[in-house]
């Protein structure tokens, strides 16, 4: 699930813009079907919620985890309900809204940044192939039987 560790999300533009920044997590690099299976149903907060990459040095460690609940607790109640709304979508929502297979309220306009986004990071029909089908190939994974 590598593609995920390049995702951020931003809010806002110009001097205004607030921006989640790469999550340090040892789930998102994990090749493990059950973490895999879990991680979709995470929702973009719990994902989002972690301490930040640890290159990442010119900021604090709970960076994303401050202005999430910066942003859940703005002052302008339909503000803070679209961040709650927004936070509360799963990863596997973000997938499908991205490959347009549910259009779901929040999360408008995600397709458009990954398409732009994929314009300079690698083949567009390899990835699009890949999310379509990314939730069969993780259910269809076999759990590995340990100790």
């Amino acid at each position: 699930m590598y593609y995920w560790e390049h995702i951020t999300i931003i809010i806002g533009n110009g001097i205004n813009i607030k921006k989640l920044l790469k999550s340090y997590n040892e789930d998102i690099n994990n090749m493990k079907a059950d973490i895999n299976k879990k991680l979709l149903k995470k929702t973009l907060k719990e994902i989002f919620f972690l301490d930040i990459n640890k290159t990442i040095t010119y900021l604090p460690e709970k960076f994303n985890k401050q202005l999430i609940i910066k942003l859940l607790n703005e002052e302008d109640l339909r503000r803070r309900k679209i961040f709650e709304n927004l936070f509360n979508k799963t990863f596997l929502e973000c997938i499908d809204q991205i490959i347009g297979k549910k259009r779901i309220n929040g999360l408008e306009g995600l397709e458009n940044y990954f398409e732009d986004e994929i314009k300079t990071k690698g083949d567009k029909e390899y990835l699009k192939v890949l999310l379509n089908n990314l939730e069969k190939i993780i259910s269809l994974k076999k759990l590995r039987k340990r100790g």
